[in-house]
C-alpha cells in the first residue's frame, strides 16, 4: 500500500500539473510528489521521535534546494517549480499519507 500510494500521488500530481506547466515542470512536480509522499508517510507512521522528525525536515529542505536552486536543479535534470506546482505536489503527498493512515486504521479495526 505504501508504494502504491506514493506512485498514485506522483501520477496525480503530474496529471494536475501538466495542463498548467511545461513538460519539465510537470515531471518535477511528479517527482516532488513522489518523494514528499514517501516522507509524509514515514513521518505519519514513524514520526514520533525527534530523530525521524529531524531527518524528515532535513530531507524536505534538501528536496526544495535540489528543485529550486538553478545550478543544482539543472544538474539533477529537474525544473524549478512555481507556487501552484508546489501546492499540487504537497496536496497529493498529504492525500497519499492520509490514505495510508486511514487504511492502517481500517485494517486494525477489522482484524
Amino acid at each position: 500500500m505504501f508504494f502504491g500510494s506514493s506512485v498514485g500521488a506522483a501520477g496525480l500530481a503530474w496529471l494536475l500539473a501538466r495542463p498548467l506547466s511545461t513538460a519539465a515542470q510537470a515531471r518535477t512536480t511528479g517527482l516532488v510528489a513522489l518523494v514528499s509522499a514517501q516522507l509524509a508517510q514515514t513521518l505519519a507512521v514513524r514520526g514520533r521521535t525527534p530523530l525521524v522528525l529531524a531527518a524528515g525536515a532535513g530531507s524536505l529542505v534538501l528536496l526544495v534546494a535540489v528543485v529550486q536552486l538553478p545550478g543544482i536543479s539543472r544538474f539533477f535534470g529537474s525544473s524549478p517549480l512555481l507556487p501552484h506546482q508546489w501546492a499540487i505536489a504537497a496536496g497529493t503527498s498529504i492525500a497519499a499519507a492520509l490514505a495510508v493512515l486511514m487504511w492502517q486504521k481500517w485494517r486494525r479495526n477489522t482484524s
